[in-house]
């Protein structure tokens, strides 16, 4: 796969995931919390994301393959931490665009940003509905528990 294969990859995962977990809420919202629909698309959500990971990992190791090894590295290692920072996964695609072409131009880095910070402002409204909707998964047991998982 070429590095724009893996670029619209990520990308559209990524929006897959901000849309799957607004509709994990709706249905959760709708139908409650124990209903089947609800169990789906968390089931859903999380495969995403499971898919979602693995094609970071390979498109950091055909980075890493095709010279760009010390920042791949560092990339990589950064992976390895549970939570998904923003600026993890906009470190990723810049290296996969710069794999691409010789030369990365303002125009795209500031394209890849805008994507990350829409995708961020939908995370972000999402994680405020459930928070309205669901404030008891958000107590400091449940939090303890999530991160201990």
């Amino acid at each position: 796969m070429t590095e724009s294969d893996f670029e619209y990859l990520l990308r559209t995962l990524s929006e897959a995931r901000s849309r799957a977990t607004e509709l994990t809420v709706a249905v959760r919202a709708r139908a409650g919390a124990d209903h089947r629909l609800a169990g789906l698309s968390y089931s859903a959500v999380s495969n995403i994301e499971k898919l979602l990971r693995k094609v970071r990992v390979l498109a950091l190791d055909q980075a890493k393959s095709k010279g760009s090894a010390p920042l791949a590295d560092q990339t990589s290692s950064r992976a390895s931490v549970r939570s998904e920072h923003w600026l993890q996964s906009f470190i990723g695609e810049l290296i996969i665009c710069a794999g691409a072409s010789d030369d990365v131009s303002f125009e795209t880095v500031e394209r890849i940003l805008h994507q990350h910070k829409q995708a961020f402002q939908r995370d972000l409204e999402t994680a405020r509905r459930m928070y309205r909707v669901y404030p008891h998964l958000f107590s400091a047991d449940n939090l303890r528990r999530a991160d201990s998982n």
